[in-house]
């Protein structure tokens, strides 16, 4: 097994995810332990793990557009963790904009994606149990869709310009948002819904 000392990423890697490295840790360190292939079809991405994609896509997909001399600072932080400068970017920018931190706080500054937006929805005035359809932009990897001040119930990404989701049962004047780690749509007269909830 071969001992690594931190998170791998190729500079060059493109394409789908296919062969991964499972890592496991012994007495302290983590070693590399065998391929392994995700199976999406038994185990679909839950939106934590589209979120993480998304971010992780947007940083790689940044990279090549930062100069030589701002790449070349990263080997202040990647020399001592023994990693490549790369994944010190990685790293760094990663946990900033997980902290919730503004895009434009990452170091060097990068382009990231632009936050999601809510156009439409397929009914602004539905019955409590029912099902709507959000349209919109940039909601891949989601983290959170919210009804008015509710959470909606069993969020379900369609693409990247469409969502499921169920209503809540409860009285709603607002508007439908979705957050993704690039910040929440804006509240508009597109994205409004009301009705009212009653039992029996």
């Amino acid at each position: 097994m071969a001992q690594v000392y931190g998170p791998l990423q190729s500079e060059s890697a493109s394409g789908q995810f296919a062969e991964t490295l499972i890592f496991q840790p012994y007495r302290g360190k983590t070693y590399v332990k065998a391929y392994g292939k995700p199976d999406w079809t038994a185990h679909p991405p839950t939106a934590a793990q589209l979120a993480v994609q998304a971010m992780n896509k947007s940083l790689m997909e940044a990279w090549p557009a930062i100069s030589a001399a701002d790449k070349a600072t990263w080997d202040a932080l990647a020399i001592p963790a023994r990693i490549s400068r790369v994944n010190a970017y990685l790293r760094e920018n990663f946990n900033r904009l997980r902290s919730g931190r503004l895009a434009t706080d990452v170091w060097p500054a990068v382009d990231v994606l632009p936050a999601p937006t809510v156009t439409d929805l397929s009914n602004h005035t539905p019955d409590p149990y029912g099902e709507i359809t959000v349209y919109g932009t940039g909601f891949t990897g989601f983290t959170a869709v919210h009804i008015a001040e509710f959470d909606a119930d069993n969020p379900a990404l369609v693409s990247d310009t469409e969502l499921t989701c169920d209503v809540p049962n409860e009285d709603v004047d607002g508007h439908v948002t979705v957050t993704t780690p690039n910040g929440t749509s804006e509240e508009t007269e597109d994205n409004a819904i009301v009705y009212s909830y009653s039992e029996g």
